[in-house]
């Protein structure tokens, strides 16, 4: 379902593309994307979804701050100007 939601909102736009475009594409019915994305607007939220890699060294670049060695992440608050 995914895949053809992506497409269509590439090829179409967010107006143009329906929840019944998608769900017709991908062989489905409409009310499983109302069940499980609540509709057009969570559909393209998880459809458009980009995820970033993180590297897991902190090199000094404050970008990379809170990612700490083994892959574990914690929030980063970048220190501001020296007192």
């Amino acid at each position: 379902m995914l895949e053809h939601a992506q497409r269509q909102f590439a090829q179409h736009g967010y107006a143009a593309t329906t929840v019944e475009g998608v769900a017709d594409t991908a062989g489905m019915s409409p009310n499983l994307v109302t069940r499980y994305f609540g509709g057009k607007d969570g559909l393209f939220l998880v459809a458009t979804r980009v995820e970033i890699p993180v590297s897991h060294s902190f090199d000094g670049d404050p970008l990379h701050a809170g990612c700490a060695p083994g892959g574990e992440h914690r929030r980063a608050l970048v220190p501001g100007p020296p007192a």
